[in-house]
This record gives structure tokens, C-alpha cells and sequence, in this order.
């Protein structure tokens, strides 16, 4: 069980920019995903993530039958004829895979429920006096990987905004994304040659 005291050193310190190392690793240590505070994911605010690595693999798409039905294809902007031409020579452009991860990106999103892709999990943290901070997580499988905290801890913010920044700037694109976020992650994904 995590002490409060400790809780409100963390709150106190993140909110006003004093929180030291030591009180940071005091918590890590004491922590544990399965702790109350940590164990209903869904209670929270959470967010599933994308990273580079987590983009449908290209080299897949000439084998796209095995992922995906003909009209999901075609409601992506791929013909019959393109795909059969997948299929016979093995490649696809960048311009035709950009396309296609523009459209896969929601469904990636939307199929999310068993947690293929990683979750940020936003954790408030009160202090005795009423103020939050939050402890943002990343985890999948609903936390059932065996994890240390350690493993699954990316730090603590002032806000919700605040931990949800970090997790665009440092993890790749959210599920609450605009076209622009979009287009960066297609071009991390993509590069421009």
C-alpha cells in the first residue's frame, strides 16, 4: 500500500517543480501495478498509442487477403487491379502504403480492444489537500504482462494535457490525433527520400 505521505511529497512536488530523484525512486519502488491505485485501467483516463514500429508491415500488403476483405480495401482507395498487381510483383509504392496506413491508422485504433498496441494510462495521484498530479503509465495487456512498475512508469505531470503531450512528443501518434500528427507519423514511418 503506498503511503500518503509519499503521495503527497510526489503531488507537492511535481506541482510546484521540486520533486527530487529520490522521492521519484521512493515511489517507483514502492509502487505496483497491481495495487489498487493502479489496477482498473479503465477507471481512468487512458489512451492507446502507435509507435513507428507499430505500423501495419509493408511487406505484408501483397498478402493483404490474409488481413483484410476486398470491400475494406477498395473503401481504402485500392482497386481490384492494384491489388492483384500487389500480389504478382510483391511491392507497393510508398505513395499506395502512405494511403493505406492513413486509412489502417483507424481501424488500428478502433480494434484496440485487446490491447495489440500500447495504452497510456493516466493516473491521478491526490494529496491529503485536494491537489492531483498524474502518473502516466504505458502498458498493454491490461497491465497482465507481469510488469514492474518500473517498467511501465513514463513519470509524473502537472496535468492531464501535460502527460498526454509527452506521450505525442516521445511515443508516436495517439488515438486523439489531428491530420497534421497524422501526416508526421506517416512520415516517421515513410521517410522522404
Amino acid at each position: 500500500m503506498l503511503d500518503q505521505s509519499l503521495i503527497d511529497d510526489i503531488v507537492a512536488g511535481t506541482l510546484d517543480g521540486t520533486l527530487s530523484n529520490e522521492v521519484e525512486s521512493a515511489f517507483v519502488a514502492q509502487a505496483s501495478v497491481y495495487e489498487d491505485e493502479f489496477q482498473n485501467v479503465w477507471s481512468e483516463v487512458n489512451h492507446c498509442y502507435l509507435t513507428v514500429f507499430d505500423a501495419f508491415d509493408r511487406g505484408e500488403l501483397p498478402h493483404w487477403e490474409s488481413y483484410f476483405d476486398i470491400d475494406t480495401m477498395e473503401q481504402m482507395g485500392f482497386s481490384a487491379a492494384q491489388l492483384a498487381q500487389w500480389e504478382k510483383n510483391g511491392r507497393v509504392s510508398d505513395e499506395e502504403y502512405k494511403l493505406f496506413l492513413r486509412n489502417w491508422v483507424d481501424i488500428a485504433f478502433g480494434e484496440n480492444t485487446d490491447l495489440r498496441y500500447a495504452l497510456a494510462v493516466l493516473h491521478p495521484l491526490k494529496h491529503s489537500d485536494g491537489r492531483e498530479c498524474i502518473a502516466l503509465l504505458s502498458m498493454g495487456e491490461c497491465g497482465q504482462g507481469g510488469w514492474e512498475f518500473e517498467d511501465v512508469f513514463l513519470g509524473f505531470f502537472k496535468s492531464k494535457q501535460d502527460a498526454l503531450a509527452h506521450v505525442k512528443s516521445n511515443c508516436g501518434l495517439i488515438d486523439i490525433y489531428n491530420k497534421e500528427e497524422l501526416e508526421q507519423y506517416l512520415n516517421e514511418v515513410v521517410p522522404q527520400k
